[in-house]
């Protein structure tokens, strides 16, 4: 019988389906991987919705190969600006088929699938700052678009936001003050 239960939490573990917040899986040696690419954007428009909340903002790419390391609830740094990087502990990621509901399986027939094809997942991820427990930071990649925000120390807040043609904007928007200040 442990034996029993031993692998069905193997197999749920391996699936996706374990404990709501899991210990981080350690990654190799040396920093983790980079949320957005070393590439220098510079189509960016030259007008956008949360530029009227912007501190200072950035065009970027997001390297997309960093999905799987948020699966496995794994560190991520996040490079936000050249003088702006923290690393991000993942604690929970949720995954989801597009067209598919929550909590419903997914049906055979993407499961078996060309996997030449890509399938459209909705990939959630949750965590906090390293070294700051009561920071937040929450990611989500949808067919290839990035979205997301950070809340770090000193009440700074960051926005991520996909504008088109693989172009994103990260936003340090501007402190809030009371009104009458």
């Amino acid at each position: 019988m442990r034996a029993l239960a031993l692998c069905l939490s193997v197999v749920a573990w391996v699936c996706g389906c374990g404990p709501t917040n899991p210990a981080p899986v350690p990654t190799a040696a040396g920093p983790p991987p980079e949320l957005f690419t070393a590439e220098v954007v510079t189509n960016g428009p030259a007008q956008f919705a949360a530029q009227t909340i912007a501190k200072r903002h950035r065009f970027a790419r997001p390297n997309l190969g960093v999905q799987t390391v948020l699966e496995k609830r794994g560190a991520v740094r996040l490079n936000l600006f050249g003088d702006v990087s923290f690393d991000a502990v993942i604690t929970e990621c949720s995954t989801q088929f597009v067209g598919v509901k929550s909590g419903q399986a997914v049906p055979a027939a993407l499961k078996t699938k060309d996997p030449d094809e890509q399938l459209l997942l909705k990939l959630a991820a949750r965590g906090h700052l390293k070294d700051d427990p009561r920071s937040m930071v929450d990611l989500v990649f949808h067919d290839g678009k990035l979205t997301g925000t950070v809340t770090a120390p000193a009440q700074r807040q960051f926005i991520i936001s996909h504008l088109g043609g693989g172009v994103h904007a990260i936003i340090e928007t501007k402190p809030v003050t009371p009104q009458g200040d």
